[in-house]
C-alpha cells in the first residue's frame, strides 16, 4: 500500500470538510423552508452542522486515521443520513405548503 504524501493528505482534509459543509447546508435549506425559516437561515445552521462534521474528520485524521479512510467513512456515515433528512424535509415542507 502507498503511503500518501502531506498534499493529499490536506487535499482529503478540505475536500471532506468542504462536501460535509455542502451537504449540511443543502438539508438545512430543506429544514429551513420545512419549518417557516427562511433560506439563509436554514444554510447559515446546516453549514455550521457541516463543517462540525468535518472537523470529526479531520481529527479522524490526525489521531492516525489515512485521510483516505476518514473521507470515505465520513461520507458512508452521514451521507444516508444526510439523504434520508432531505427526503424528510422535503415531505414536511410539501405537506406544510398544502395544508398552510
Amino acid at each position: 500500500m502507498q503511503k500518501e504524501d502531506w498534499h493529499e493528505h490536506l487535499g482529503r482534509i478540505i475536500g471532506g470538510t468542504i462536501t460535509c459543509g455542502g451537504m449540511s447546508a443543502m438539508a438545512g435549506v430543506v429544514w429551513g423552508l420545512a419549518v417557516g425559516f427562511n433560506i439563509v437561515t436554514g444554510a447559515m445552521w446546516g453549514g455550521i452542522i457541516g463543517v462540525g462534521i468535518g472537523v470529526i474528520l479531520f481529527i479522524r485524521t490526525l489521531i492516525g486515521v489515512s485521510g483516505v479512510v476518514a473521507a470515505k467513512s465520513g461520507m458512508w456515515a452521514f451521507g444516508g443520513l444526510w439523504i434520508s433528512g432531505i427526503a424528510i424535509g422535503l415531505v414536511v415542507w410539501l405537506v406544510r405548503t398544502l395544508v398552510g
